[in-house]
């Protein structure tokens, strides 16, 4: 499991086994009505490996404000995740995972990121695929909306954000996420702005005992 850090110490990414997809199509086009929950999985999966291939996701990456975008919108599409542990004596053990599609749009001229991450599915092997990088095994649906919103710029030099997500996830398997304005950071990569990526984490309680929840997403550029 690979860590990016970027210098802000609020973006400690986990890229979890989303980044463990076998090849790269480039393609960020999902149409759940036509595609099996074990295909969109895959579908899933194989975005965020491709958006993550074409990203350093390290400081020198990250883009300068003076790059930005100065005018019109942005729009990023892509890949999300979530995922709860439960923490035992000197483990960390997940117990469920959802995958999920992300767009966020970017007015850059006047620091107004936005978005949400929706028609998540379940990840059956929750465990093997956060901690060993295993391809998901896809389970039931999910109903429900995480949005996404940035509260400012607070690096003067390169694009990187706090932001917040919230909202509810429930499983036809009756697991779920709430998420009350969980604190996130959000950075913008390329010299083109090509590449966003959103994460955020926070200790809770998840199933009834002190706990951990993340979540993170990635989205190229689809102006």
């Amino acid at each position: 499991m690979l860590n990016i850090k970027i210098p802000t110490n609020l973006l400690l990414i986990p890229t979890v086994a989303l980044l463990a997809a076998c090849g790269g199509g480039g393609d960020t086009t999902i149409d759940p009505p036509s595609l099996s929950n074990s295909e969109r999985a895959i579908l899933l999966n194989d975005i965020f490996l491709d958006i993550g291939d074409n990203i350093g996701a390290v400081p020198e990456d990250v883009t300068e404000r003076a790059d930005l975008p100065v005018g019109g919108l942005v729009q990023y599409s892509g890949a999300a995740y979530i995922a709860a542990s439960v923490y035992g004596v000197d483990t960390r053990d997940v117990v469920r995972a959802y995958l999920g599609e992300l767009e966020i749009e970017a007015f850059f001229a006047d620091g107004n990121i936005s978005g949400e991450a929706t028609n998540f599915i379940v990840v059956q092997n929750a465990e093997e695929f956060v901690e060993t990088d295993a391809v998901p095994i896809a389970g039931g649906d999910v109903t429900g909306t995480l949005v996404i919103a940035s509260i400012q710029n607070f690096d003067p030099l390169l694009a990187i954000y706090d932001a917040t997500v919230t909202g509810e996830l429930i499983a036809d398997d009756g697991s779920e996420f709430f998420l009350n304005e969980l604190d996130a950071g959000l950075a913008v990569f390329g010299a083109d702005a090509d590449a966003l990526l959103v994460f955020g984490d926070t200790d809770g309680t998840v199933d009834g005992v002190d706990g951990y929840i993340e979540f993170g997403g990635l989205g190229k550029a689809v102006r």
